[in-house]
């Protein structure tokens, strides 16, 4: 089991084997973004939300795609655009919120199941 920052993402869907490009001006999305730059795969975990309004731990989705940062670039209009690849499905174990962000706890699907 890995433990992975979590995006949280609208209107967008990343699937495995394809790429999305995003331009980030949140804070908390920029941290999550370094925090995974910072460490050596540079993965992260991008869920869709279940629903817009309830944003709690226990409405969030059990699977989710984890993606890598192929891209960063920090432009002068203070906002981030990162270009992620995604990698795999996987299902999220259990969810953790600290300091405003979100970090999950993942594991493999098993298709033979």
């Amino acid at each position: 089991m890995d433990k992975l920052g979590v995006l949280l993402v609208r209107d967008v869907v990343l699937f495995p084997n394809s790429e999305i490009r995003m331009e980030l001006d949140n804070n908390i999305d920029k941290d999550l973004i370094k925090m995974a730059e910072d460490s050596t795969d540079k993965l992260i975990l991008v869920v869709n939300p279940i629903t817009d309004d309830d944003n709690t731990i226990t409405s969030l989705p059990n699977i989710g795609v984890i993606g890598e940062i192929k891209l960063k670039i920090d432009v002068p209009n203070g906002k981030t655009r990162i270009i992620l690849s995604g990698l795999k499905r996987v299902e999220v174990v259990e969810y953790f919120k600290e300091n405003d962000k979100y970090e999950a706890m993942v594991d493999d699907i098993d298709i033979f199941k």
